[in-house]
């Protein structure tokens, strides 16, 4: 058996973990930096205990407690092992996470995630808009933030959803105009401001 010093060390002198997150996912801006295995370990149990707030029947939560269970999976079998072989290391990884790759003599493994992550530059907008929608539905939570992130992306969509008799499709336009109205106000003043001053 070895320390977790040593096994840490281990990984980090050979391995790299890749979270690759679907653009349908994505409202800002996401690198898609490579993580150490303590570092993509504490991602995944922030993304999986932000996701357990809004209701643990959300997918994005399974997403994220699926990227967990790997991850004690793959610790459970470093535990395990009498030497530290890193092809038998890198053959057990790679039966665990998505693909592989190399890169600067290390293997990246990477993780396919159908989730925002809260590594992304706009994820404080999906988190607000996610707490209003399960404050308004019940339902088609996913759906919902797919809808909201395209709607931002495509803001001449909005009224054409509106129309819809589904909650996912109607509440992230009507937020999403909610939220461009409540600055029609100071833009009145603004404009009044430069009307007076003529």
């Amino acid at each position: 058996m070895h320390t977790q010093t040593q096994i840490s060390n281990c990984l980090d002198e050979n391995f790299r973990f890749e979270i690759v997150i679907n653009n349908d996912y994505i409202l800002g801006e996401y690198s898609s930096p490579t993580y150490t295995f303590k570092n993509l370990e504490r991602i995944a149990a922030s993304n999986f205990e932000y996701w357990k707030t809004i209701g643990e029947t959300n997918e994005f939560h399974g997403q994220w407690g699926s990227l967990l269970s790997k991850i004690n999976s793959a610790k459970d079998y470093l535990k395990e092992l009498e030497t530290l072989d890193i092809d038998q290391i890198k053959y057990r990884l790679g039966s665990i996470f998505d693909s592989q790759t190399q890169r600067d003599n290390k293997t990246i493994f990477e993780v396919t995630i159908y989730s925002p992550i809260d590594g992304e530059t706009a994820f404080n907008k999906i988190k607000k808009f996610s707490r209003y929608y399960s404050t308004v539905a019940d339902n088609s939570f996913n759906d919902a933030v797919k809808q909201f992130i395209r709607l931002n992306k495509t803001p001449t969509e909005i009224g054409q959803s509106l129309y819809s008799t589904h909650a996912y499709n109607y509440y992230p336009a009507l937020y999403l105009l909610r939220n461009e109205f409540s600055n029609i106000k100071e833009h009145v003043e603004d404009f009044e401001k430069i009307l007076s001053s003529r």
